[in-house]
């Protein structure tokens, strides 16, 4: 049984990046310009298609994460996650090894390089990230606005301070600057985030895995969306709870596109009242 997990787990970009070809190919028929783009992003990352100045980027990163994958301090976490509810709570908390922490919960290759290529398709003015762990995905959307060249950034949030503290020298060592991490439970933070940094063009939802709070994220960034913004949530499969809430996202009138990538959701957030209507 230990073998067909090992078996498993290195077919799994393998998966991904099937799925993510035909999302891809699916998208390149649409009608609309941004689902094509984001079609486009979905080839791209699937077929590992990116260019000499797009491949140093994503490599430096990778070389960052090796190093912090090897790190063997420690930090304490308070868990504002899955199993606190909706509301989060006060949170438990854990001691964390840096580097099996970073394994175990940072973003893999195969997602990182697809909000790197998502990023570059849609060229948002601003990012937004909910659970930035050891930073891995947040550097990934940051080089890609450091390459669009429009001054783009990152906000990423982030409960735990000894994370926050561990992604803020990932930055550094990488010589982000578009980047700014907000440390505090979603429940304190988002609220203030939002209104006082809107024009989101993309989002990543990841860090609360619970139907409800997922929801209420939802719902609570939506103002500050931008139309055509690219909404991605993570760990959709992860539970029965995460499979609902999926699926009540897909369907919501406000999504001119939901993509199921088995591991992820992508949609395609379409303002109320926006040119398309």
């Amino acid at each position: 049984m230990a073998i067909l997990g090992v078996i498993k787990n290195l077919m799994k970009p393998y998966v991904y990046r099937a799925r993510l070809r035909a999302e891809g190919a699916r998208l390149a028929a649409a009608e609309d310009m941004q689902a094509r783009a984001v079609g486009d992003a979905f080839l791209k990352a699937g077929c590992s298609a990116f260019d000499a100045s797009e491949q140093a980027l994503m490599e430096s990163v990778e070389a960052q994460r090796l190093k912090v994958n090897a790190r063997t301090d420690a930090f304490d976490q308070p868990d504002y996650g899955a199993g606190a509810g909706a509301a989060g709570g006060e949170g438990r908390t854990v001691r964390r090894v840096v580097g099996e922490f970073a394994q175990a919960a940072s973003s893999p290759q195969v997602w990182a390089s697809m909000h790197f290529a998502l990023v570059r398709a849609v060229q948002p003015a601003r990012c937004l990230e909910l659970g930035t762990c050891v930073g891995i995905a947040s550097a990934y959307m940051a080089s890609a606005l450091r390459l669009n060249g429009t001054g783009g950034r990152v906000i990423t949030l982030e409960g735990a301070p000894g994370a926050a503290a561990v992604a803020e020298s990932n930055f550094r060592d990488l010589g982000l600057e578009n980047i700014t991490v907000v440390v505090g439970p979603f429940q304190k933070t988002l609220e203030t985030v939002v209104a006082e940094d809107p024009g989101f063009g993309f989002v990543f939802i990841d860090g609360h895995h619970d139907e409800q709070a997922t929801w209420n994220y939802f719902n609570q960034i939506e103002p500050a969306l931008v139309d055509g913004a690219v909404v991605v949530f993570d760990d959709i499969a992860w539970s029965e709870g995460m499979g609902r809430v999926w699926r009540r996202l897909a369907a919501d009138p406000r999504m001119a596109q939901a993509c199921d990538l088995r591991h992820l959701g992508v949609c395609i957030y379409h303002r109320p009242g926006g040119a398309a209507d």
